[in-house]
């Protein structure tokens, strides 16, 4: 059986407000603004993801780092940082249910699990 799938064009803007997208944020949008810290660049954040719950935001940066905030993230400060990868976190992400969150390396390819409890 095959399905047959369509796709609606939207000539205008869409409004993050009022639709939910399937993925992750951007790393340059509104929400996230506050996800670079003050000795960043710019280019220092590789990745980020948003908990299915909608309360934290996870980056990984250029310094090993996993950075936990809370969601939207405006000012860069507060957030915990975790280190443990040898530089460069190329990617994150939470579990379906947000109790763990699994992070990669990159030049150390490894797969760190991250525990989350909630303070």
């Amino acid at each position: 059986m095959q399905i047959k799938k369509t796709l609606t064009r939207i000539p205008k803007l869409v409004d993050p407000d009022k639709y939910k997208f399937i993925g992750d944020p951007l790393l340059a949008g509104w929400e996230t603004k506050g996800i670079l810290q003050k000795e960043m660049d710019g280019t220092d954040v590789n990745d980020c993801c948003i908990s299915h719950n909608g309360k934290w935001i996870v980056g990984g940066d250029d310094f090993g780092h996993v950075r936990l905030h809370n969601f939207p993230i405006v000012l860069p400060e507060p957030n915990n940082a975790y280190g443990g990868h040898a530089e460069h976190v190329v990617g994150v992400t939470f579990s379906a249910d947000d109790s763990f969150l699994m992070s990669t390396g990159g030049a150390d390819m490894s797969i760190f699990q991250w525990k989350v409890t909630p303070l």
